[in-house]
């Protein structure tokens, strides 16, 4: 994981790597890639509030 997303994991307990060696640096690259392909399709301005929808509701359902 680089430093710029090192802030996503501080104060979460880490979650064990998977065996195939997908961890959080390569989701962190997947989202930017389906990014980039939302952007293609429905515009940035579109797109940004798709992933905002999307990765709010997710964080409702992770909190406690």
């Amino acid at each position: 994981m680089t430093h710029s997303h090192q802030h996503l994991l501080d104060g979460q307990t880490p979650v064990e790597a998977p065996k195939d060696g997908y961890g959080p640096g390569y989701i962190v690259y997947s989202l930017a890639t389906d990014f980039h392909a939302l952007c293609c399709l429905i515009g940035p301005e579109a797109a940004r509030q798709e992933m905002a929808e999307v990765i709010n509701s997710e964080f409702e359902r992770y909190q406690p």
